[in-house]
């Protein structure tokens, strides 16, 4: 389903996919309220609120025509559309990783280091980790919600 305000009441664990790739994946909770994914906020944001009185969320927007799923773009699938897209984005698709929020950013990490933050590290084993493909989430080490909306003194 692409309604994420339903998925939450019926699901324990959510797995988000585009263009047949799980881009983000873990409890229903992390995933809901800190998604690491820019595809998982713009998802999030179509959810209408109910409630006229309620304080008007920041609206993410996804720009651009979905892909042919036949032929995918290189690298992230989803980089063409992202707010966030850099050019390791188009160069080479994420891996899905837990995702790592707080800290240094890690800008010196690829896909393929080790992260030596043991202090961090304690859920890389585990299947029930909230996870994400999103190159710029894992360096930032923050979720795409807040660095869409700038949170924590960054900017979108």
């Amino acid at each position: 389903s692409h309604d994420l305000g339903m998925v939450r009441h019926i699901s324990d664990r959510i797995a988000v996919m585009y263009l047949g790739q799980i881009v983000e994946v873990g409890p229903w909770q992390p995933v809901s309220d800190r998604p690491g994914h820019p595809y998982t906020v713009a998802l999030q944001n179509a959810v209408p609120v109910a409630d006229p009185a309620a304080a008007a969320r920041p609206t993410v927007t996804v720009a651009g025509e979905v892909p042919d799923a036949a032929r995918p773009p290189a690298g992230c699938r989803f980089h063409p559309r992202c707010p966030l897209a850099e050019q390791v984005c188009r160069d080479r698709p994420p891996l899905l990783a837990p995702l790592r929020v707080g800290g240094t950013p890690n800008r010196e990490t690829t896909d393929t280091d080790t992260d030596t933050d043991t202090d961090t590290d304690t859920d890389t084993d585990d299947p029930t980790a909230h996870q994400v493909s999103c190159h710029v989430a894992q360096r930032e080490r923050r979720s795409a919600s807040d660095l869409l909306t700038g949170v924590a003194g960054g900017t979108p």
